[in-house]
């Protein structure tokens, strides 16, 4: 059964896709997901922002509880500004 991967963050990031799903097919492929802070440039602060990510499954033999995985449904990340020259 399918593993579905769902990728929120607060209003400060972008990213796409928002969600991957790992099959038993493509269980070991790699999938790429991009995250943007838009706007912004030489003159905005250095922020944090948070991303979360939940996992699930119709499969109940698929442990989705991600702090039973080891897995931390939440990163913290820090926006710098960009240096321009």
């Amino acid at each position: 059964m399918p593993v579905t991967i769902k990728i929120t963050s607060d209003d400060r990031l972008e990213i796409g896709p928002n969600q991957v799903t790992f099959t038993p097919d493509n269980w070991s492929t790699p999938q790429q997901i991009t995250v943007r802070a838009p706007g912004g440039g030489a003159d905005i602060e250095t922020r944090e922002a948070t991303i979360t990510h939940t996992l699930s499954s119709a499969d109940s033999r698929v442990d989705v509880d991600n702090h039973h995985a080891g897995i931390d449904p939440q990163l913290a990340v820090w926006l710098l500004p960009a240096i321009v020259r």
